[in-house]
């Protein structure tokens, strides 16, 4: 733990309104070389006040952050990619997509959401969605995200929750949906499909991910099905592991528990490893990785981050060859 802390200094309280990158050691440095390249290492949005000292040199509120901070974010080396926690609502409009594009280096990438207009199975009362996976939708919608972002659009996560089998012509007739729409997805960036219902993952679940290049995402969230039941699914693309929050999480009580979200108060150390084994063999399988932590995971996504790098460099492996030095 206090090897983690140590990566990341005190911070200075500011209220200017320049948002400048924390300072970061030799250590954290020389670690983010000694990583693979098919890896990318971010957290779930970039506004956090507490990051103060992790990620930004001095305090600014959310607000100023949410504009002016991911510029500061993307200087740190250990975090090449982010996700537009947005985007789970809607599509931001073009020109605030490509603001934030010009904040990033060329070979940074975001994760966005499939928005839950299209991603979501009902709404409030148990309503069915009539979009629900609608190929036409989210079709225009990932165009819309191409337009604003560009190349730097990497990975389009689709999270869905629980869907009632009943309503969409049973189990097959979910996974039907979710072919149809992999299939009018147009091309650029890759595709992860996070279920938060264990009940239609199987082989046309896998079928449906593998015939359209798509992956499914390992989610640490209670709804989301355990990680040993998405092991068996074997598919040619990309490792996505998405830590959402602690298995056991309750909102109201953690959230109040881990705020300001500047400190590993909440460790994690066994579900870290899991994740640790499984991101490890997508590495020694030669497959682009993407890790993606939110606050919730321990109580500061920067110092999980952290945390899970130095275990991945314990861990890895290169094809043919022994750990890393």
């Amino acid at each position: 733990m206090a090897d983690q802390l140590d990566m990341f200094p005190a911070p200075r309280v500011d209220r200017r309104p320049t948002v400048l990158p924390a300072p970061v050691d030799a250590a954290t440095l020389a670690l983010a070389r000694r990583l693979p390249s098919s890896l990318r290492l971010g957290t779930c949005g970039w506004a956090h006040p507490g990051w103060a000292g992790s990620i930004y040199a001095h305090e600014h509120d959310a607000a100023r952050l949410q504009t002016d901070g991911l510029a500061a974010y993307v200087e740190h080396p250990l975090l090449t990619t982010v996700t537009l926690e947005r985007t789970r609502h809607r599509v931001p409009r073009r020109d605030d997509l490509r603001a934030l594009a010009a904040q990033t280096p060329e070979d940074f990438r975001f994760v966005a959401y499939l928005p839950y207009g299209c991603a979501c199975p009902s709404f409030g009362r148990g309503r069915p969605n009539p979009d629900f996976l609608s190929p036409q939708l989210g079709a225009r919608l990932v165009d819309e995200l191409i337009e604003g972002l560009g190349a730097r659009l990497g990975l389009v996560l689709i999270e869905i929750p629980y869907a009632d089998p009943a309503t969409y012509g049973g189990r097959r007739g979910v996974v039907d949906r979710l072919g149809n729409l992999l299939r009018a997805l147009p091309a650029g960036p890759s595709y992860a499909v996070e279920p938060h219902d264990h009940k239609w993952i199987g082989p046309a679940y896998a079928d449906a991910l593998t015939q359209f290049g798509a992956t499914v995402c390992r989610a640490v969230h209670p709804s989301a099905p355990p990680l040993s039941a998405l092991d068996p699914i074997a598919v040619d693309a990309p490792m996505v592991v998405h830590w959402a929050c602690a298995p056991r999480f309750d909102y109201d009580s953690h959230a109040r528990y881990l705020e300001p979200f500047d400190a590993r108060c909440q460790p994690e150390p066994e579900t870290l490893q899991r994740l640790v084994t499984r991101i490890c063999a997508g590495l020694e399988a030669q497959r682009p990785t993407w890790v993606l932590v939110d606050n919730f995971a321990e109580g500061c996504a920067p110092r999980s981050v952290a945390a899970i790098a130095a275990e991945i460099e314990r861990g890895w492996r290169p094809v043919d060859g022994p750990p890393v030095p």
